[in-house]
């Protein structure tokens, strides 16, 4: 066969058509246990050392080890369904089975391998995690939070009772899961994202307290935790996928699919109490993040997934750009563990693990410090730390065992991938059962290691002495540790009170004095002394750190001591500086508004810091401002971002107090001349606040002085933004202040002449936001008037502002009807926006007008570009490399100018542009002929991240945009123009997604093809 069939023939393999008929992929056979620990490449002499395998075990997810070293294995039998043949997508399944288990295994001959399993629990349902708890465990198993023991010694639970429903067994992949302990004795859960109610279960008192005033949780995307010994409930930040670690000194880390590590760094409960703070996330990305991180597999990639890959490259995806490769990046990020044993060199203790499924493979970071939260680094270059030959090894968990190192769950399956995510005849053609039956746990082991034997290594702590689980907080193994804390917790034995506070004084090292500071106050014997005398003024800025989270809830009970405590607002690190804020903002005192100036000056550069300052108590937060305003302090981009936040959670806030804004207001008027952007910046803020309420500060205000003020401001930026000899940042930033102006006719006059393409587009857009914050009627005449003259990108904002109120999109049809605007200039976004209008009269003109929202065929525009810049007749079919022919004709110089103008305002590349949808810089490998397709046609492919969500307020505005954030109060959208709205969740009527991409369609309006071929060479960096 010649070369050009055998391309041709590669090609056809890859046509649509073709699914018409079977599909078959080759199967690989699996590798015998023993054998697999020969397919294993590990770093740094490490070896993986197989400890039980099937029939001992069967698709293991996770592993809790109980006070004598015994395992719990969770096995998610019923992984990804039981019948395949009325499995649905995108809804519940009441028909598949709950097979799964716990089983329990013990290593009887203590030779560091089981060799005997029982089954403890059966019948559950998506099991996923346990937790030990007084002689039994708790296990996670949606819908349900069970608890089980086994009272007469066989092995098996004789206890079965449900603790919680209400978890929606929706999507297999985004379930609760590990649930672990953590330093304050509370089991913390990953909740995922499936959502749903957290309830008790009648009977579930037998085995754990029920709170009088239990009422159901709504639970959406949360983590939860809850202490077992009280049966007190409460949501945590989170909502990520299958992880849930925590690191020695309490920090807690999550991973999610295509973000390996993430810090939560806000907890939810300090969130809750003000919910008009706007909150961008309440986790940070401690690693890089997105559809294109590399992973350095060293097994085959697989057929079935190179296949669909490339089909969905030519046919298109609603799947992340991540899917659009058979292998080579991070698609399936698990388990992530922070490394805390002591068989390891001590430099492995900053190291946290995660696992990529799909690469048969996981990967260490190494987790730096970075001010309030971390930084998780990759050290291994173009390696990853452990990866198989065999396609089957599945690593999905991971454990800090009792011998020191890490234990790794293998479900060990030849195909792990989510139904919902295979097309029909590929998912035919494919088995995600095979392997149901198999299941390994490998122990991560050392070069040369040896199990450590003797008391030393004591495993069965359950008969142990208090004396004996005291001393054990100082263990160098956190299996120890942590166990024995667990067990003086259950106990509550009072004896070791004394011995507690002894290790509190005299402890070894800050983690062993840590442990016991926490221990006693699970006793409840720790006294305001031990905090004072050994914690709050300590060297270790960890026990400083636990000083002030373990004295906030005495602050209100213990009045004299809060100036000892509020010292630490002037620590000298930035992570006590921000528990302190945290802690003491919740508080009721006043008398620490001489220290608020500090908080807020040292808070300003760092936005962690920022938002720990504003969940103080509103006075304390005005009071803070005015002593910035006083101070001969430079202005610096975080002092004017955090008096802007200010002003935004004021503005929020419809019950707030008439002389809290007084004195902000009149704060910002005593500080105007001397910081001038900052307190314009509080202006804007307060601005966006109020305009939600229909209000403005002129309104607002009481103070006749400051409103003199104010109009002042307000005529001085109606002159400076037609004054083309200022820099173009200042005149945006007058712009904003323009909202301040209750006089429409002086606003209109001011701007009429910025809404044009002669002027820079951050101006236009700048102009169109200021004017979205109005109710003025004359708006939308306005902006319709000035249609014609505006670029695509400032378009797509005017429409998000005319699609906010019904009287607006009344006009906005009268427009199309008279023919100013076609149905063809508005995205799919828009079109979908106006789809869902619920006012019959506007409903009935827009189905006429414009239709069902759905989006246009796109395929002629891009057949189109394809001819004409000649990557359609140049196209060869693939070569023998997988790489498409190059585009030559491209001009990187001048592409740069066409990103400037059309996708800088949405998108970031090489530190230009802006954070809406994804990071140009992970599309570098995509052909000429993929880039096309998706600049034309953006709804091919539409990641969960970047999908549409419509919000309609109780107000009538309709708010459209990517959801960035969700706190207890609120959430935050990212319209398609950068800007952003946060509205309270007591202000919304109806949240949807009609599942499309913020994008908008019909770029070919402002892009040539020639122009579109500079563009694909600056971004591929040619």
């Amino acid at each position: 066969m010649s070369v050009i069939m055998r391309r041709l023939l590669s090609c056809l393999l890859c046509l649509p058509w073709l699914s018409l008929f079977a599909l078959d992929f080759p199967s690989t056979p699996a590798v015998e246990p023993q054998a697999a620990a020969k397919t294993f490449h590990v770093l740094d002499g490490f070896e993986m050392q197989l400890i039980a395998a099937e029939p001992l075990v069967t698709d293991p997810v996770a592993i809790t080890y109980d006070a004598d070293g015994r395992a719990y294995v969770c096995e998610m039998n019923d992984y990804p369904y039981t019948d395949k043949e009325h499995h649905k997508a995108s809804q519940e399944n009441p028909t598949d089975q709950p097979i799964g288990k716990v089983r329990l295994l013990t290593d009887t001959d203590g030779d560091g391998t089981f060799d005997k399993a029982t089954v403890f629990a059966d019948g559950l349902s998506w099991p996923t995690g346990a937790a030990c708890w007084k002689g039994g465990i708790f296990v996670t198993a949606t819908p349900d939070v069970w608890y089980f023991k086994d009272t007469n010694d066989d092995g098996v639970a004789d206890v079965r009772q449900r603790v919680f429903t209400g978890f929606k067994k929706l999507n297999v992949q985004a379930v609760m899961n590990n649930p672990i302990w953590g330093l304050d004795h509370r089991i913390y859960v990953a909740g995922g994202s499936n959502g749903g109610k957290i309830q008790r279960v009648p009977g579930s008192e037998s085995v754990m307290p029920l709170p009088k005033d239990f009422k159901p949780i709504p639970f959406k995307r949360n983590d939860f935790s809850f202490d077992p010994s009280t049966g007190d409930v409460r949501l945590e930040s989170g909502g990520a996928r299958f992880g849930n670690t925590f690191d020695d000194w309490g920090n807690r880390f999550l991973c999610n699919i295509r973000n390996p590590c993430q810090h939560v760094v806000l907890p939810y409960r300090y969130l809750a109490r003000n919910p008009y703070l706007v909150v961008p996330s309440a986790l940070n990305d401690c690693a890089e993040a997105g559809d294109q991180l590399p992973v350095y597999r060293t097994s085959p990639p697989e057929p079935w997934r190179e296949f669909r890959a490339k089909r969905w490259v030519q046919e298109g995806s609603h799947l992340p750009k991540s899917e659009l490769v058979g292998a080579g990046v991070v698609t399936s990020s698990a388990g992530i563990c922070v490394y805390r044993g002591d068989a390891y060199p001590p430099e492995y203790r900053d190291f946290a693990f995660v696992a990529d499924v799909a690469g048969n493979l996981y990967y260490r970071m190494k987790l730096v410090p970075d001010g309030v939260t971390f930084k998780a680094v990759q050290v291994d270059g173009k390696k990853n730390f452990c990866t198989s030959d065999d396609l089957w090894f599945r690593p999905v968990n991971f454990v800090n065992a009792p011998d020191g190192c890490l234990h790794v769950c293998d479900m060990y399956r030849e195909v792990i991938e989510h139904p919902w995510s295979i097309p029909d005849d590929i998912h035919a053609a494919v088995d995600l059962l095979r392997g149901r039956d198999k299941g390994r746990i490998w122990r991560l082991a050392p070069k040369n290691w040896l199990r450590a034997k003797g008391e030393e290594r004591r495993v069965n702590l359950s008969d142990a002495s208090t004396t004996d689980l005291v001393a054990l907080l100082d263990h160098p193994n956190a299996w120890h540790r942590e166990t024995a804390q667990r067990l003086l917790f259950e106990r509550q034995d009072k004896a070791a009170v004394e011995p507690l506070r002894e290790l509190v004084k005299s402890g070894e090292t800050p983690l062993t004095r840590l442990e016991a500071i926490w221990a006693l106050e699970g006793l409840s014997g720790l006294k305001d002394d031990d905090l004072l005398n050994h914690a709050l003024d300590e060297d270790d800025l960890h026990l400083r750190e636990a000083g002030i989270v373990l004295f906030a809830p005495r602050l209100k009970k213990k009045g004299g001591l809060s100036n000892r405590v509020s010292d630490r607002l002037s620590d000298p690190s930035s992570r006590v500086r921000f528990f302190a804020c945290l802690a003491i903002g919740g508080s009721e005192f006043t008398n620490l508004w001489h220290q608020m100036g500090d908080v807020a000056l040292q808070s300003k550069d760092d936005a962690w810091l920022r938002l720990a300052a504003q969940t103080f108590a509103p006075g304390l937060v005005a009071f803070s401002i005015e002593e910035l305003m006083e101070r001969p302090v430079f202005e610096t981009p975080g002092l004017t971002a955090y008096v802007h936040d200010c002003g935004l959670m004021f503005g929020s806030n419809p019950n707030r107090e008439s002389s809290v804004w007084d004195f902000y207001l009149s704060a910002l008027r005593r500080g105007h001349a001397s910081k001038v952007a900052t307190c314009e910046a509080g202006l804007q803020g307060l601005c966006k606040g109020l305009a939600k309420h229909g209000e403005s500060p002129m309104t607002a205000s009481r103070s006749e002085k400051t409103k003199y003020w104010l109009h002042t401001v307000a005529n001085q930026a109606a002159q400076e933004v037609i004054d083309s000899s200022l820099p173009v940042e200042v005149r945006e930033r007058k712009v904003a202040l323009l909202a301040i102006e209750d006089d429409w006719e002086k606003v209109q006059m001011a701007v009429e002449g910025l809404l044009d393409f002669t002027q820079e587009v951050g101006l236009q857009l700048a102009t169109v936001q200021m004017l979205g914050q109005r109710r003025d009627p004359a708006v939308a005449d306005l902006l319709l008037q000035t249609w014609p003259r505006l670029s695509p990108t400032v378009r797509e904002s005017v429409i998000t502002l005319l699609l906010s109120r019904t009287d607006r999109i009344a006009k906005l049809l009268d427009a199309i009807e008279a023919k100013k605007i076609t149905p063809a200039q508005l995205s799919v976004a828009a079109k979908a926006t106006l789809g869902r209008q619920k006012t019959p009269a506007l409903a009935k003109r827009i189905a006429k007008l414009i239709g069902d929202g759905s989006s246009s065929n796109r395929k002629e525009v891009i057949e189109k570009y394809l001819v004409a810049m000649g990557i359609k007749e140049r196209r060869l079919p693939a070569v023998d490399d997988g790489k498409m022919p190059s585009l030559p004709t491209g001009d990187a110089t001048r592409g740069a100018k066409i990103y400037e103008t059309a996708c800088m305002v949405c998108h970031k590349f090489a530190d230009k542009g802006n954070d809406v949808g994804p990071h140009l810089g992970t599309i570098k490998a995509w052909t000429a002929e993929q880039l096309v397709t998706n600049i034309l046609d953006p709804n091919r492919e539409v990641s969960p991240n970047f999908a549409l969500y419509l919000v309609e307020t109780n107000d009538g505005r309709t708010l459209s945009g990517l959801i960035t954030s969700e706190t207890a109060g609120n959430l935050t959208l990212k319209r398609a123009d950068g800007g952003t709205d946060t509205v309270l969740r007591s202000e919304i009527k109806s949240l949807t997604s009609p599942g499309i991409s913020l994008m908008p369609e019909g770029l070919e309006a402002a892009i040539t093809p020639q122009q579109m071929a500079d563009l694909i060479a600056f971004l591929k960096g040619s």
